[in-house]
């Protein structure tokens, strides 16, 4: 995954997890508040994004990586539900402006595990940041 999608998938995991995040920091509540009004489109971007990174890695050999680099492809796949799911969850208003009726039932399906998902977004997407930044292929 690039820089931008393990960025979206930081900033998705923030506000998904915003409730958790401001109860410990309140001060955190201030920039979720900048982000609020923008999160719709950010969860249109990465839902397409999650969608383009799983036909690619469905299409170039997923389970070919998963017999070499087991991590490395598990957080790939992680990171790629997750900006589906989140990007769902948060772009679902423009979505259905633009034709995306059926994207309701996956909503209500992770609107319980809004906060559950957000966390494992920020722990993903750490993860994938510290892996690239150091190179590791594993």
């Amino acid at each position: 995954m690039t820089y931008v999608a393990v960025a979206l998938l930081l900033v998705l995991g923030f506000l998904a997890a915003i409730q958790l995040i401001a109860a410990r920091k309140p001060a955190a509540k201030g920039l979720a508040d900048k982000l609020a009004p923008h999160q719709g489109w950010i969860g249109v971007v990465a839902f397409v994004l999650g969608v383009v990174y799983l036909v690619r890695m469905v299409l170039h050999g997923w389970l070919d990586a998963l017999t070499v680099v087991p991590v490395s492809a598990l957080s790939a796949m992680a990171g790629a539900l997750l900006l589906i799911g989140l990007g769902a969850l948060f772009g679902l208003d423009i979505m259905k402006k633009l034709g995306g009726e059926k994207l309701s039932a996956l909503v209500a399906r992770i609107r319980p595990v809004q906060s559950t998902l957000g966390v494992a977004a920020l722990g993903v997407g750490a993860w994938m940041l510290v892996q690239r930044v150091l190179g590791l292929a594993i």
